[in-house]
């Protein structure tokens, strides 16, 4: 099953209103435990089980939400979120984000 959220219902987007219109200034901040917690809410509306959802992340913030759905990846992820994901892709040169081809002849 694959749920489509609007920007309504995805409290990620924390935009701001003004005259009906987004100001493109953050409303609201959301943090790790918002993140799980809107997921869990989600999937009990939908009559889901969280553990056969799919998360992705890349940071810290994403850590409980990894422990809280049944598959996990990290990409381009921080350390402490690959550590906690099922799996992670890295697209970044193994020397790091400045690396470029042309050192690389």
């Amino acid at each position: 099953m694959f749920a489509y959220l609007t920007l309504h219902q995805n409290p990620y987007a924390g935009l701001e209103l003004v005259d009906g219109r987004y100001s493109g200034e953050v409303a609201q901040q959301f943090d790790e435990l918002d993140k799980r917690d809107f997921a869990l809410s989600v999937a009990a509306e939908l009559g889901v089980d969280l553990k056969r959802c799919v998360t992705v992340g890349d940071g810290r913030s994403d850590v409980p939400l990894f422990a809280a759905v049944g598959l996990a990846i990290a990409v381009n992820a921080t350390p402490t979120a690959r550590a906690a994901a099922h799996t992670y892709q890295s697209t970044e040169p193994p020397c790091g984000p400045c690396c470029h081809s042309s050192l690389h002849g």
